[in-house]
């Protein structure tokens, strides 16, 4: 009837008649705001295992991690409305394909005294794969409210403070700072527990919130993104240096705006010149060229566990290996004596472990979930490329809050598309299941 009187004399019809089909204010009720608090304390437990480990110790620690993602991402399907992506049955068909293989490594595997080992390493990958299926093959409904960002930019600030507190003001108080490499010169880890773990965390989170600066435009998240990837460069992490480089690289090339190209080229060669100004370059440089060099601190090392690791894998079921849990850290922390050394290489760690079946199911999970990425900007995409790449030479993806922050970057992206005050009574807009191209002028 109101629809109909509305025609009749041209007056709009209210709203709530027939506006939306699919209003928040229905029978399912309101979509429920973006759990600003909880993902913050989620990101505070990832990023603070040195801290715990203080207090609990390390296996506790990791629990905690572990726990704290999960319950993240149980409240998000059980409150938010999940629903599947197109990439769902794609990553869940993966994600299946890693289990086979993960039980079938660990059934080759099974040695005495490494049953244990390689059953923990296989049930922390298929974990870590699991968060990529749910945050990055679902989408949510979020409500009006604040959104990831402001969390993202207190937990950057809080773990760049502390690590240059560890780098130059002498803090000793969290485990896992590395003096062994330069000696005179402090490697931090802030509160993660591990001086390896810090910069590739922190240079992941810096490539979200330069993401969210694209969409929304704050400078907030400009000076946060560009801070935590200064603060990665100077932490002398050769790991750190490629996932930046690589992911600045990469995000100009997807780049379909000139405008873009150019204010990054700008921004960039400001960066350049600050930091050489400002740091002692010749260290540095030195530090990022051993990268190329034979002769590079820890590269011998590194070489020779590549060419182990290929001659036991062409010595192994090639399918499903029969290493698993031998050369991890994940054994090394949680089963003691079960690790044989250290890989160096997230792929070929992979490989040897659970076969060619376990690292097509684990890489292709991380290349789905980039795909799921929305791709209105670079830089979402960008930095999980670069997370890739940087794994080749360090086994970064059995590196916990890594890659809980990299199966949480779908779901961060698509939150920051539309503000969370934005679109509040169309939660279509909100569960962001497309990547439209942006019509703001300039914007890619």
């Amino acid at each position: 009837m109101t629809t109909t009187t509305a025609r009749r004399t041209g007056t709009p019809a209210p709203a709530s008649a027939s506006a939306h089909p699919r209003d928040v204010s229905g029978p399912r009720g309101a979509a429920r705001p973006f759990p600003s608090a909880l993902f913050f304390l989620t990101l505070l437990a990832i990023t603070s295992r040195g801290l715990f480990e203080l207090v609990l110790g390390k296996t506790v620690g990791y629990a905690i991690q572990a726990g704290a993602v999960a319950l993240f991402a149980a409240v998000l399907v059980v409150r938010h409305r999940a629903r599947p992506t197109p990439h769902f049955a794609t990553m869940l068909g993966l994600w299946w394909l890693l289990v086979v293989a993960s039980l079938l490594s660990v059934w080759a595997s099974a040695q005495p005294g490494r049953v244990a080992g390689a059953a923990i390493y296989a049930v922390v990958m298929v974990f870590l794969a699991g968060l990529m299926v749910l945050l990055g093959g679902l989408t949510y409904e979020f409500g009006p409210g604040r959104g990831p960002g402001p969390a993202l930019v207190t937990c950057a600030a809080i773990m760049v403070v502390v690590a240059l507190m560890q780098q130059f003001g002498g803090l000793t108080v969290f485990p896992g700072t590395d003096f062994g490499t330069l000696r005179t010169q402090a490697r931090p880890p802030a509160m993660t527990g591990s001086f390896l773990h810090y910069p590739i965390a922190l240079g992941l989170m810096s490539f979200v919130l330069l993401g969210i600066h694209a969409v929304q435009r704050r400078r907030l998240y400009l000076v946060a993104a560009v801070v935590s990837m200064v603060a990665v460069l100077v932490s002398y992490s050769r790991s750190g240096m490629v996932l930046i480089l690589a992911g600045l690289a990469i995000g100009v090339l997807l780049s379909r705006s000139f405008s873009l190209v150019a204010r990054a080229l700008v921004a960039g060669g400001a960066l350049t010149v600050a930091f050489l100004v400002a740091a002692p370059t010749d260290t540095y440089l030195q530090r990022f060229l051993s990268i190329f060099s034979p002769d590079g601190a820890g590269n011998a090392g590194r070489i020779d566990a590549w060419q182990t690791l290929l001659d036991l894998w062409s010595r192994s079921p090639l399918l499903i290996g029969s290493h698993a849990g031998e050369y991890t850290n994940i054994t090394s922390n949680l089963a003691p004596g079960g690790a044989v050394a250290s890989p160096e290489s997230g792929v070929l760690q992979v490989l040897v472990s659970l076969g060619l079946l376990g690292a097509l199911a684990y890489y292709g999970l991380m290349a789905v979930t980039t795909w799921a990425t929305p791709g209105e900007v670079p830089w979402f995409r960008a930095g999980l490329l670069a997370a890739i790449v940087q794994s080749l030479i360090y086994q970064s993806v059995e590196v916990l809050p890594f890659m809980a922050l990299f199966a949480l970057t779908p779901l961060l992206a698509r939150t920051a598309r539309t503000p969370p005050t934005e679109g509040a009574q169309d939660p279509q807009r909100l569960a962001d299941v497309s990547d439209r191209p942006s019509t703001r002028k300039g914007h890619p």
